[in-house]
């Protein structure tokens, strides 16, 4: 179990890697990185809902490939060469990326803002509002899935729960 921790991390350390030389920003790389995580999560989710012991979706997802290595029932050690392997390519990839850009500047360029700022962000409020608009963004649509997700098995528990 702790081996295929490991080597997820190891693989999301990679990704990582490459993200922060994607991006001018820790903001930008940190969103990247956090994007493949969400998506290795969708993917092993759909993986898991159509069968319980994780179906051929779950191979798409770096999360599905521990799980694919069965630790307390069959101790298989070879799912986990995946992430290993990809994360040795990543971080390969992320020092590489590093001598190909210049210091405090990105190999993805960076839009030019707007010549002038609005007038809401003036004020305190504004540019609190402008600077947590990607994040509270992010965070509603975590919720609506998640709420969507519980929403899908509520039926299933109140029939449990009908059970007992």
């Amino acid at each position: 179990m702790a081996a295929g921790g490991l080597a997820v991390g190891l693989f999301f350390a990679g990704a990582a890697a490459v993200s922060a030389q994607l991006s001018e920003s820790s903001r930008g790389a940190s969103a990247m990185a956090g994007g493949l995580l969400g998506l290795a999560y969708l993917i092993r989710m759909g993986g898991d809902a159509v069968e319980v012991g994780g179906s051929v979706l779950s191979w798409f997802s770096p999360l599905g490939w521990a799980q694919q290595s069965a630790p307390y029932v069959e101790d298989q050690w070879w799912p986990l060469a995946l992430p290993v392997g990809f994360a040795v390519a990543l971080m390969s990839l992320g020092f590489w990326l590093s001598t190909r850009r210049d210091l405090g500047a990105s190999l993805m360029h960076t839009r030019p803002g707007r010549p002038e700022a609005s007038a809401a962000l003036g004020t305190p409020a504004g540019i609190a509002a402008r600077t947590l608009r990607g994040t509270l963004r992010g965070w509603a649509i975590a919720l609506v899935i998640t709420g969507l997700m519980y929403g899908g098995f509520a039926q299933t528990m109140l029939d449990t729960a009908d059970d007992l």
